[in-house]
């Protein structure tokens, strides 16, 4: 039997699973796990099976006191905690095979370092109702797919795949080894988002407001581009700028009849 339960800590409605057998029947079945909370200190024997089942699916794991797992499921937990995605997850090359399969101009949508939760949202509601296909996250170091996150979005993300990966730096090589164009979106920096290749199979990048994108994951760009703006005005809050630019990619696709 699988357990439920409800804590505001994780995420207001997010799902939890407890307990050491319904937390390895979840990770032996198709049910989409965002992360594994293990007990500091516990014995090894049971999480010997556990492993090999999160690096087969890439899961993070994390471990915590004992207290930690109380708060969050009780006595009962059994030094284990897992949470349960309100989305599936997609990999990169199901969605590219999907939307090859359909004749269509692939556009994705990589987010690096966007933690706050709105701003998730906001950037869905853009992607689906731009026409970008998919959305593409770290599992660490990005903001959580909650509930707040799908309300944010106005219930975007119940329809916009999401494709969280363990490395972002690795995903965007798997893009550009299937012909996909890396666009990098970058404060003043490159061209400006008038001359993006959407004729091309793309990605767009966008990384945070306080940190940019990552050094490493620049080496991945084929181009930076950039809005035009005011003087004096630095930038746009990222779902700003998200919007704006898959507004621009959008119109001269329908310009183009692409």
């Amino acid at each position: 039997m699988v357990f439920y339960i409800m804590e505001e800590e994780i995420e207001k409605k997010d799902q939890l699973i407890y307990g050491k057998q319904p937390v390895k029947e979840a990770l032996l079945s198709e049910l989409s796990i965002d992360k594994v909370f293990i007990q500091q200190g516990i014995e090894q024997t049971f999480f010997k099976e556990i492993f090999p089942l999160l690096r087969e699916r890439n899961i993070p794991h994390q471990f915590v006191p004992d207290i930690k797992l109380e708060k969050l499921a009780g006595k009962n937990h059994q030094g284990i905690v897992a949470t349960v995605s309100l989305i599936p997850n997609y990999t990169i090359q199901e969605m590219l095979d999907v939307i090859f399969a359909k004749g269509e101009i692939p556009l994705m949508v990589a987010l690096d370092s966007v933690t706050d939760i709105r701003n998730m949202g906001a950037i869905a509601r853009s992607a689906y109702g731009l026409g970008a296909h998919a959305i593409i996250i770290p599992q660490s170091g990005a903001a959580p797919i909650s509930a707040e996150a799908i309300k944010s979005s106005a219930g975007a993300l119940n329809h916009i795949p999401v494709c969280r990966v363990p490395n972002l730096r690795i995903a965007i090589k798997e893009l550009k080894l299937n012909g996909i164009y890396i666009a990098g979106l970058e404060g003043k920096k490159g061209l400006k988002i008038d001359q993006i290749p959407v004729e091309e199979p793309l990605c767009l990048i966008l990384g945070s407001e306080d940190k940019g994108i990552n050094p490493e994951l620049k080496k991945e760009i084929d181009q930076f581009y950039s809005i035009p703006i005011f003087p004096g005005m630095e930038s746009f809050n990222v779902s700003v700028a998200a919007g704006i630019c898959l507004y621009e990619i959008n119109k001269q696709k329908t310009e183009l009849g692409i």
